[in-house]
């Protein structure tokens, strides 16, 4: 998936196989939790950007939750492939939702393009640490009030979790060899608690949930 040589067509299987797993996986639960607490606390309109977005339905399906409970959210994505921000813009269109996008490199501080809430989902474990470390400082600069992180959990049952998951559930090539990649690039919550006091976010608090994944959650001191 982060091949830049990576045809389109190849591409846009491996974001379907992605989103069925997404889906199957309940990928967007913890993320519409904390969400929705958020909403209800502050009673005010949120902007919710979500970087290295892919294909978007994580991002579509937040939308859909906030748009069936009446929240008033601006759904903002980011990714550096123009094949997955086309995606994420024609899947949105599809659902007749509002949709804000941005071909950018997720590493890099904006102080341009921030939003309330500033999220990624299965993105960290793509990089080496220092690069994560990055990113979580790149997002720190660019959010108002939170910052969310989901990911998967280093460990050998998620491994034999991705392994099977992603031959079930898709068809693409890519997809197979990279969920179980995915699992042993991971990182473990330690590691993570780590990763995310070298970046600054020295309160964060980092939950586990099914399937061997985990959620960081930090929030802008104000």
């Amino acid at each position: 998936m982060d091949d830049p040589s990576l045809g389109p067509a190849e591409h846009a299987l491996a974001l379907q196989g992605l989103a069925r797993i997404n889906r199957v996986t309940q990928s967007t639960r913890v993320l519409w939790q904390s969400l929705a607490s958020l909403s209800q606390e502050t009673k005010e309109p949120l902007s919710v950007l979500d970087v290295a977005c892919g294909g978007g339905d994580v991002l579509l399906n937040l939308a859909k939750k906030g748009h069936a409970t009446g929240c008033n959210i601006k759904w903002i994505a980011c990714d550096l492939s123009p094949t997955a921000i086309s995606t994420t813009v024609r899947q949105f269109n599809a659902a007749h939702i509002p949709i804000e996008t941005h071909i950018q490199n997720a590493l890099e501080p904006n102080n341009t393009l921030q939003a309330d809430v500033v999220f990624c989902s299965l993105f960290l474990h793509h990089l080496p640490e220092e690069h994560a470390v990055e990113l979580l400082k790149s997002m720190a600069s660019r959010a108002r009030r939170l910052v969310l992180v989901s990911d998967l959990r280093r460990s050998r049952w998620g491994y034999q979790l991705a392994w099977w998951g992603t031959r079930l559930l898709s068809r693409s090539k890519i997809v197979h060899v990279d969920g179980p990649r995915s699992v042993e690039a991971a990182f473990t919550e330690q590691e993570v608690k780590s990763l995310a006091q070298q970046a600054g976010l020295n309160d964060a608090k980092i939950n586990r949930f099914w399937p061997e994944r985990f959620l960081l959650e930090w929030k802008v001191s104000v």
